[in-house]
């Protein structure tokens, strides 16, 4: 992904600061494989040329998300919040961030797999001719958006709009990507939601 931007840096946030109450347990510390979702988006975040990752987990988690992060070859930083939406979450994220003109935010829930590699690459292209970009899988919206830090000032103001709003919002400036990636439409609320083979879903 490096040296694909016409300048900036690229971060990415995990929002998993969700009770889980119909998972059984929180999200982000689900195994799959035997690795936890919140790592496996870590990972493919760095994996896709992130310079900064930041993930929102409950306070209760901390310390397993610690674990976690430690474990990885990269830095992390993480943001124990108790929070009543997803775009509460969203903003203490983007309170930790310093963004710039030229930096882009590529923003997931936990509660999903993590998307290809190719699919990110085709979300950031789009982003020379929008101020947002996001997948979709045969006309299903879906996860992550990767956003200019201008979609973001709402959350810099500790507003807390629900970002699908703020997308939709942007009109001819927010480009739906069709990929060939179903586990962007994933939303994984309940242990039988939960793919049965998590390791063929890779690159």
């Amino acid at each position: 992904m490096r040296g694909r931007r016409d300048s900036g840096r690229f971060h990415g946030v995990v929002l998993a600061a969700g009770n889980g109450n119909r998972m059984g347990g929180p999200k982000a510390l689900v195994l799959l494989g035997g690795r936890a979702l919140l790592e496996r988006h870590l990972e493919r975040l760095h994996e896709s040329g992130c310079t900064s990752v930041t993930a929102v987990v409950r306070p209760a988690d901390a310390d397993a998300a610690y674990a976690i992060a430690r474990r990885l070859p990269f830095d992390v930083t993480l943001v124990a919040a108790t929070t009543p939406s997803q775009a509460a979450s969203l903003a203490s994220a983007i309170g930790r961030l310093v963004l710039e003109d030229g930096d882009v935010v590529a923003i997931t829930p936990v509660d999903l797999l993590p998307p290809r590699l190719a699919t990110v690459r085709a979300l950031e292209a789009a982003l020379r001719s929008a101020l947002a970009a996001t997948p979709s899988y045969h006309g299903q919206g879906g996860h992550p958006a990767l956003v200019r830090p201008e979609v973001l000032a709402p959350y810099v103001r500790g507003e807390t709009p629900p970002l699908r709003d703020v997308l939709e919002a942007l009109g001819a400036r927010r480009l739906r990507v069709e990929v060939d990636d179903a586990a962007v439409t994933g939303d994984f609320d309940r242990p039988d939601d939960l793919p049965r083979r998590p390791g063929a879903h890779a690159g």
